[in-house]
């Protein structure tokens, strides 16, 4: 009965650890010129660019009111609501701090003090750790969603970054995330 039970413990850490690995051979790249930016998202994940005719022009996404790139996973059998969203808008100096790069959809990053800052082999990263607040009276539908904001540049273009999904989403795709980011550059 004992090695019965310990065999079954051992499969199931097993198969913990091994999924907790970044397959690597699943990752796409999205190369987005017009953005300057390439990044590898898992294969599983939609990424859907919007760019008209340059970074402060509407890019025909109600994200943002500029030029951008949206990815969103879908976790498998979870509810509607139930996605880890990654939302990416390259600027110049002067408009990366711009009232429209503060937000996804009708949703403002809530600023914090604390910093950290996330070292990669292509950029660093300013990182901040917060919640998204809706703009006027808006449901949040985000309420229970933690979100992340990277800040970077390489040369003359800025990169604002957001990340958001539930605390437990974030945690467990954790490694997928950490790629992401390890991944992103500029390139031009």
């Amino acid at each position: 009965m004992y090695k019965l039970y310990f065999i079954s413990l051992l499969f199931a850490c097993n198969t913990l650890f091994s999924q907790a690995k970044v397959d690597t051979s699943k990752l796409t790249k999205v190369s987005l010129p017009e953005l300057n930016m390439e990044y590898e998202v898992p294969s599983n994940w939609v990424t859907t660019p919007f760019f008209k005719v340059d970074w402060e022009t509407p890019g025909g996404n109600n994200l943002c009111a500029c030029a951008g790139v949206l990815n969103a996973w879908k976790v498998p059998g979870g509810s509607d609501f139930e996605y880890i969203y990654m939302a990416a808008y390259p600027s110049d100096r002067k408009h990366v701090n711009a009232e429209k790069r503060q937000s996804v959809w009708q949703y403002r990053f809530v600023h914090v003090e604390k910093v950290d800052t996330v070292k990669t082999d292509f950029l660093v990263w300013e990182k901040q750790v917060s919640k998204l607040k809706p703009s006027g009276s808006s449901d949040n539908r985000f309420k229970d969603y933690v979100a992340y904001r990277f800040e970077s540049h390489f040369g003359a273009t800025y990169f604002l970054m957001y990340i958001w999904g539930k605390p437990y989403m974030l945690q467990q795709q954790k490694a997928k995330l950490d790629a992401i980011i390890a991944s992103f550059k500029a390139i031009k």
